[in-house]
């Protein structure tokens, strides 16, 4: 198996769970340290997982200089990502930087700079693309058993001003954003990862409907991709079920990846074709978290190159970036380095 990686978490908030429990599914890893700037956060989030209390730091910069590290997680709001980033980058750890990379497309590049200053081998948690359902549709899109991919529709209904979520979430000076900034990369990302075709122009129209709020509530985009295919995108933050799905038109059929089942939608990936009705595919669903900390292990490893890098990472933002702008100008933005 190798060496095994030491890993710290900075940040215990929910996020960090789920990459815990995935990193107690691989034995090459182990977290050795974590740390949050309430420490009381902290050592209940150790002692839930059996770290041990001398473990536990408020100062992430402790941890940094005390603790033997590999790697680090960072999973702290997202404007404080730059800062955390660049600490990490200067203790010479590789990190997985929970998405959106920064608040902004010039927080982005800042990161970027530093990675490339330090050589710090950084990867971005886009973890969607990491379902057990994508995976597959990917593998079927790739095999051209449908034809040319022609359009994409990616949605997402979600309660995101839920009771208990984060206060910095809702704060547009500390996330970037609402609803737009924090999924407007899982549905550019998942677009982008089944087709392989980048956005390069985008129409939309951003809401704010919940008062009280300050954030964006939900969102509508048309994207034109490089190479002629469209998507549209919808995401709204309200109350009702969960929905997560993305349609693929094809010339040679239709398919359909629901990520949960929800009393109408079934999850998994169907598929139908002319003259027949949709057929579910054999997939497992598997653990995201997992998939992705296997494949940042990998890429620390130098066993495979970097899945999801910051260059990526700074596109989604770009892209999220041209949709505000839209709705700002009422017409159709290019995806570029301008806000």
């Amino acid at each position: 198996m190798g060496h095994i990686l030491a890993l710290g978490i900075i940040g215990t908030g929910i996020i960090a769970h789920e990459h815990m429990k995935a990193a107690l599914a691989l034995p090459e890893v182990k977290v050795q340290a974590v740390s949050n700037r309430t420490v009381a956060k902290a050592l209940d989030f150790a002692k839930l997982y059996g770290i041990p209390a001398q473990a536990v730091y408020a100062d992430y910069r402790a941890m940094l200089v005390k603790e033997q590290l590999d790697a680090v997680i960072i999973c702290v709001a997202n404007h404080l990502h730059q800062e955390v980033f660049e600490a990490c980058a200067q203790a010479g750890v590789a990190v997985l930087l929970e998405k959106p990379v920064a608040q902004d497309s010039a927080g982005c590049r800042a990161i970027n700079a530093c990675a490339k200053r330090y050589g710090t081998r950084l990867m971005i948690g886009h973890t969607q693309r990491y379902q057990g359902y994508y995976q597959t549709a990917k593998k079927i899109i790739d095999s051209g058993e449908l034809g040319k991919l022609l359009n994409i529709k990616d949605s997402i209904h979600y309660d995101y001003f839920w009771a208990g979520r984060p206060a910095w979430f809702l704060d547009p000076a500390q996330c970037g954003g609402g609803i737009l900034i924090n999924y407007g990369v899982h549905t550019f990302d998942r677009i982008q990862f089944l087709s392989g075709l980048r956005v390069e122009r985008v129409f939309a129209h951003v809401d704010w409907e919940m008062e009280g709020f300050q954030v964006d509530s939900g969102y509508q985009i048309q994207s034109l991709h490089e190479g002629g295919l469209t998507s549209s995108m919808t995401c709204t933050g309200y109350s009702g079920p969960f929905h997560s799905s993305t349609e693929l038109i094809f010339r040679h059929g239709i398919m359909r990846v629901f990520l949960i089942g929800n009393g109408l939608d079934q999850e998994g990936v169907w598929v139908g074709k002319n003259g027949q009705d949709f057929q579910r595919i054999p997939s497992e669903k598997g653990n995201a978290y997992i998939r992705e900390l296997a494949d940042f292990v990998a890429y620390v490893r130098g066993e495979i190159p970097c899945p999801i890098d910051g260059a990526y990472g700074e596109e989604m933002v770009r892209q999220v970036e041209a949709a505000y702008r839209s709705h700002r100008t009422g017409q159709a933005e290019d995806v570029s380095d301008s806000c």
